[in-house]
């Protein structure tokens, strides 16, 4: 995992994973990342994601488990 002051990357097995923690980084993550998760709203079509987890969606649903399998990623409430 590398890290920035905007946010995170994590790029394992072929999939790229975005953690953003401001949203000047969105963009960039938006259009690479398979799984988005951003501290922060996203109130904008994120193209390259598979799933995107925002402030909203951890705040309606508390606690989520991601879980990537054979190019597939799926959420579950924790």
């Amino acid at each position: 995992m590398r890290c920035e002051r905007l946010g995170c990357a994590l790029q394992h097995s072929g999939a790229y994973v975005g953690f953003v923690r401001d949203p000047r980084a969105l963009e960039d993550d938006c259009s690479i990342a398979d799984l988005v998760l951003s501290s922060v709203p996203v109130r904008f079509n994120c193209p390259s994601a598979q799933l995107l987890i925002d402030r909203f969606d951890l705040w309606h649903r508390d606690a989520m488990a991601a879980r990537w399998r054979d190019g597939v990623i799926s959420v579950e409430e924790a």
